[in-house]
Parts: C-alpha cells; structure tokens; sequence
C-alpha cells in the first residue's frame, strides 16, 4: 500500500512468511542500510527447529524479498534448538553486512547435538550470499552488538541472566576477547563512542571498555536504570533509557538530557545532516493505542513534532493494529525511514511483521 498526507509519503508490505507456523513470527532487530538497500530480519519465535529468515528491501523497485534463512546455513538436526530470533541490531561494513542469531525462546533450551550457541551470519550486499561464521561463544546467544573494525557482542548466559562482553574477528572468525563486567545488565544496546570505547549498560551508568589498552573504566551516568537503545552517526551520539523511558545525548563526553521518548523505545534513528532524531515508543506491543506515532525531535532547537502517526494512516487500511517496532532506521541518500514494524490484532499486536518506508523532510 501507499499512503500520501501531509508532505509524508509511507508505502508499506506485509513481510512474505515462508509458512504459517509461528510463535508468533516477529521482527526483533534492527536492520541496516547498505548497497543502496535495506537489510532485515524475521524470526518464527520457536525453539526447537525455529528458524530466522533475511530480506532485502530496494527502494527503487518497492521490492521486499525473502534471500536467505539461518537453518539452511547450518547442519541442522531435526528436533534441536534453533535460532528463532534475529535479535541483534545488523550492522554494516562496506559491503558486508554482520547479523546475529538468538533463540527464539529459553524456555526449556536445551544445548547439545547441531545446537551449541548463536551464530554470526555474514552477507555480501552485491550478491546476497550468506555465510555462516560460526559460534562465536559457546552455549551463548547474541541480543545484541556493534560494529567498530571487530564486532563486539553481549553473549548472554541463558539460565543464569549473566552475560559478558565478546569481541570477535569476523575476518577471521575468531573470537578475539570476552570481558566481564561488573554490575553489566539488560544486554540490550551497545555505544561505540568517538574514541572506540564500547559502552555497556550497568546499573544506571555505562562502563566503558577500551580495545586498544583492554581497559575497563566508568563510563556516563545515563538518566534512566539501563540502556535499551543508542545510535551513533558522526559527532551525534544519541541514547535512550529504559526505568525511566528518556533519551539524552552525548556533548563532549558529558551527557545531555533530552526528555522523557513517551514510552518503552528500543531504537533511534539519527539523521546527521538535519541533527534530527525519529523514534517510536511502546515497542512491545501497545503503539496503535496512541496512535503509532513517529516523533522527531530537533536536536538544535529540541523542538518535538510528530512526523506521521502509522496506525490511522497504515494500520487500518492493512486492517492491523501497529504493536510497535524494534526496528526503526534512517537511509540518509533518500532520506527515507525503514520501520519494521510488528502487528497482529489487539489482544497480540504481533504476528504479521510490516515494513514501512515514510518519507521524511
């Protein structure tokens, strides 16, 4: 469908499922722009077998396809956990794009036989073709990671909620450190900052660890309980808190706050050349009661406005309720936004993954 108002134009596509089976299907990641288009991820939330599936989107044709899945990358056995999700936030370099499996649920995980841990996947943009790189920690799945020369994971123990810090060599597919932190929690967002520190939630602050001297040291102390969602373009470092919901960014190593984001957000979107950042709160499953707005705000001038509400514009002409999106990301060539969304009905919210591709100013 396509929709036009108001100078915003949004066009938007159900997600093609492979097959109705689904626990239910969700998009929990966030994709990333690279080769002119845009890369996701779908996941059938299953356990044992559970499978995640890749799609590309190319704005010039409006063409979102299925490429590729992880079990058919794997020497999977019938009956074994799977990788049910695609949690980690894809990241991008150059011509590659890096993806990170984890389970689809816990509950009753059981490693062993095929199964011994989440995977990294690795895309070549140019011809789709994906290859497995392996466990990159033991008995650990991935919810989360960044890009910065190596990759860095949080690698979360699932029975006991500990998790640490991985670094690992994609070129080489070896896994070149773990670092274990103090207080580290939720497992949930990275930062990168401008001197490559990599910065962890941990009770109310970041820790901040250094690659090039293996150093871990205080980072910010950051407005909410933990960090659910960052983003980095440039000079703009721009974060977002979760108990309490507030964003706050980052000027000279001293963090600004921004406001309260109007509920549960798990990703940002940052556009570099007009210092504006898009978001949309109540991400787990109550966006449509407010409308599923995507707010803008002006980091100039912090001036907040509403660039388009996506339940009354999308939502009812695909006859959906907009449960909200973990996925939210900025094309700055066509200045466009890539909004996986999750929608189903309103006792779920879930189930009927959407991409939408709003236009912005």
């Amino acid at each position: 469908m396509v929709w036009e108002g108001e100078g915003v134009t949004v066009v938007a596509a159900f997600y093609p499922l492979p097959h109705g089976r689904g626990s239910p299907w969700s998009q929990w990641g966030q994709g990333v722009v690279a080769g002119g288009a845009f890369f996701s991820a779908v996941g059938d939330h299953l356990g044992a077998d559970g499978n995640s599936y890749l799609y590309v989107y190319h704005p010039d044709t409006r063409t979102l396809t299925r490429f590729s899945d992880v079990l058919s990358l794997t020497d999977h056995r019938a009956g074994d956990w799977g990788y049910g999700k695609i949690h980690a936030p894809m990241v991008a370099s150059g011509c590659v794009v890096y993806a990170a499996t984890y389970w689809g649920t816990r509950r009753d995980l059981s490693y062993g036989g095929s199964y011994q841990g989440d995977l990294v996947l690795e895309v070549d943009v140019t011809t789709g073709a994906v290859a497995n790189l392996g466990v990159p920690v033991p008995r650990r799945g991935i919810p989360s990671m960044d890009l910065s020369g190596r990759l860095y994971l949080e690698a979360v123990d699932p029975f006991t909620d500990r998790g640490l810090l991985a670094v690992f060599d994609p070129s080489t597919s070896t896994l070149v450190d773990t670092v274990e932190v103090e207080g580290h929690d939720t497992f949930r967002a990275l930062l990168v900052d401008r001197e490559g520190r990599v910065h962890l939630s941990a009770g109310g602050r970041t820790v901040a660890f250094d690659p090039s001297t293996g150093s871990v040291e205080p980072g910010w102390r950051i407005p909410g309980g933990r960090l659910r969602a960052a983003a980095t373009v440039g000079d703009l470092v721009v974060g977002v808190t979760d108990d309490p919901a507030r964003m706050f960014r980052v000027v000279d190593d001293r963090v600004v706050e921004l406001g309260d984001v109007g509920g549960y957000t798990t990703s940002v979107a940052i556009d570099p050349e007009r210092r504006a950042v898009y978001w949309m709160p109540d991400a787990h499953g109550g966006a449509w009661r407010s409308g599923a707005p995507i707010y803008r705000l002006d980091l100039d001038t912090g001036e907040r406005s509403t660039l388009v509400e996506l339940q009354p514009t999308l939502g009812d002409a695909l006859g959906v309720v907009v449960g909200g999106t973990y996925d939210i990301v900025f094309d700055p060539r066509r200045r466009l936004l890539y909004v996986g969304l999750n929608t189903g009905d309103e006792d779920l919210a879930f189930g009927l993954p959407v991409l939408a591709v709003v236009s912005t100013p």
